[in-house]
């Protein structure tokens, strides 16, 4: 399950863009141990408008900051992080990532979007899909504190830029 994603872009020159979420989208199922998970809503809207929403929360992140990470989302945060972007932020883990059935109880009767969610940005003019830092942290399962970084190798890289994984910047 991925609870949140942190990433960065910035130029040849170092300035990062002053990116703002329009939307965030993804098909709603609610889970069921004993049963196929059941779509509730389609191309819903995931975007956290306040960090009470329960759904996607964006963040653009203090410079200062150690780790610097750019920008995240996500529904759970991650406390070990120090990118005021802590522990439970908008509603737990109620919206989060996942693939296939649910089938544990700890899981049981939530709302989860399947497989993909789209993000879409705007404040990209200026940058371009090379501005994308290859790496990126994950916040996986439904522990704020679960991070993986990925660093692509280039043919990977190659692929993911295409679609820059989980999100869609669309100029505006």
């Amino acid at each position: 399950m991925l609870s949140s994603y942190y990433f960065d872009i910035y130029n040849s020159i170092g300035q990062r863009p002053e990116l703002t979420l329009l939307s965030a989208t993804g098909d709603v199922y609610k889970t069921d141990e004993n049963s196929t998970d059941t779509l509730q809503t389609a191309n819903a809207n995931l975007k956290a408008v306040a960090k009470k929403d329960d759904t996607w929360y964006f963040s653009a992140f203090n410079a200062a900051a150690n780790p610097y990470l750019g920008f995240g989302v996500g529904t759970v945060g991650n406390s070990t992080m120090t990118n005021n972007f802590p522990g439970n932020i908008v509603g737990g883990i109620d919206y989060s990532i996942y693939a296939g059935d649910v089938v544990t109880q700890s899981l049981n009767d939530r709302l989860f979007v399947l497989n993909t969610i789209t993000f879409t940005f705007s404040g990209v003019t200026g940058f371009t899909e090379s501005d994308v830092l290859n790496s990126a942290v994950f916040g996986l399962g439904t522990s704020p504190d679960s991070t993986l970084m990925f660093i692509p190798e280039p043919s990977t890289l190659a692929i993911l830029a295409g679609g820059i994984l989980l999100f869609k910047i669309r100029r505006k």
